[in-house]
């Protein structure tokens, strides 16, 4: 037996059958439309990008042939020459003020980083193009260069270049000699004999020596010099006490050498006095020697107590020596004058004819030879001739002067 068929089901047995099939797009006529338009934008507006590229490109047949045909093209690279140009100027002027203000290694530091800025601008600018084309023209408009400001600013640029180079050198000196005179410092300090302080002594007064030679037109030279007083003052206190007892040291060595010195003039002198008589020529070479002796005794000060006595004690030797050398030089020189003029007077008497010979006239010259003679010296070379001449005149008194003796001893000793 059938069921009877519900309300719904006979109305789904009404709908009919309509066979479906998928759905086609359209052709998208609008997306190639757009394509196009962005594709011909693209080249309106990437052409002429690409062409003033390549027109300022910095090649000299690039940038020669458009400056001659189309010098607007190059408007960007004149822009860029124009921002670089002022940068280049105003770089380097304030570079020149941090470097000659400056005070602290920070303005030095900031005049080297204006220095760069500089120098990047200057290396920036096509100077074989400014040189041929200086100036350009399109339409009204105009662009020109003005060399003269910008090779100051590169003369500036060069001269601060070395300028600087000069403050780093000298910075470098000053913090060398720094650490140079504190270490010097402390070798002093550590040092256990006087040898080691007097070598420490001298290494540190050189070091600050040369921290006096570091230009004082840099920042590190006016740094040194405001800071060698101190050292200098440091140096002072603590090797003051050294100094003295080094100079004392010295003083006494120098005394010692200057005595050792005059000994040997000394001892050379009484040499040479030994077995007189001597000549006068003798005499006044061993007198030199006394005088040289004399003079380094004199030479040596009171600052070395000790050498200073010693030096007086032999002085008042010395010079007793000198005193009677000069009299047996004196007596040597007067000795050998009587003898020869004893010897002229013997000729003018043996002169006298032989009726005449026991004369007043004679007797009076033959005393006037005794006379002479007699102020002869004891001691001198001349004394024994004098003699032999007394006894041969004494001898030949009452003889005829065919008989007098012969003046074998004319001749003078040498002076």
């Amino acid at each position: 037996m059938t069921q009877p068929q519900t309300q719904n089901q006979t109305a789904e047995e009404d709908i009919p059958f309509i066979p479906t099939y998928p759905l086609k797009s359209s052709p998208p006529l609008q997306t190639k439309r757009f394509g196009m338009r962005a594709l011909k934008g693209l080249l309106w507006v990437g052409l002429p990008i690409a062409v003033v590229t390549i027109a300022n490109l910095p090649h000299p047949t690039v940038r020669r042939s458009v400056a001659q045909t189309a010098p607007i093209l190059l408007l960007p690279s004149y822009i860029s020459i124009e921002r670089n140009y002022r940068g280049a100027i105003a770089s380097a002027n304030q570079a020149e003020q941090f470097l000659q203000n400056a005070k602290t290694l920070e303005d030095l530091d900031l005049g080297q980083q204006q220095l760069r800025k500089a120098q990047q601008h200057a290396a920036a600018l096509p100077i074989w193009f400014l040189e041929e084309f200086p100036e350009a023209k399109w339409g009204n408009s105009n662009w020109q260069w003005h060399p003269v400001a910008l090779n100051h600013s590169l003369v500036t640029i060069k001269r601060l270049k070395t300028r600087l180079s000069r403050e780093r050198e000298a910075t470098t000196q000053l913090r060398q000699l720094e650490q140079g005179i504190h270490g010097l410092k402390w070798d002093y300090i550590q040092s256990s004999t006087q040898t080691d302080k007097k070598r420490a002594i001298a290494d540190w007064k050189t070091a600050l020596d040369k921290l006096g030679k570091i230009p004082r037109q840099t920042l590190a030279g006016k740094t040194a010099q405001a800071q060698q007083t101190l050292y200098e003052r440091e140096f002072q206190q603590h090797t003051q006490k050294t100094q003295a007892i080094t100079g004392t040291l010295e003083h006494r060595q120098q005394s010692k050498t200057l005595i050792e010195g005059a000994w040997q003039f000394a001892w050379q002198a009484a040499l040479a006095s030994q077995n007189p008589p001597h000549s006068a020529a003798q005499w006044q070479q061993i007198e030199v020697l006394w005088e040289r002796a004399i003079s380094l005794l004199e030479s040596i000060t009171p600052d070395d107590l000790e050498g200073y006595s010693r030096a007086q004690q032999f002085l008042a030797k010395y010079n007793a020596n000198l005193g009677q050398i000069r009299v047996r030089r004196q007596a040597e020189q007067e000795s050998v004058e009587m003898l020869e003029q004893a010897q002229r007077q013997m000729e003018r008497w043996l002169g006298i004819s032989p009726n005449e010979f026991h004369s007043q006239r004679a007797e009076a010259q033959r005393q006037g030879i005794i006379h002479t003679l007699e102020k002869v010296q004891p001691g001198t070379t001349a004394y024994p001739k004098a003699r032999k001449m007394r006894i041969s005149i004494d001898a030949n008194n009452q003889n005829i002067p065919s008989t007098s003796p012969k003046m074998d001893n004319k001749i003078a000793p040498k002076r």
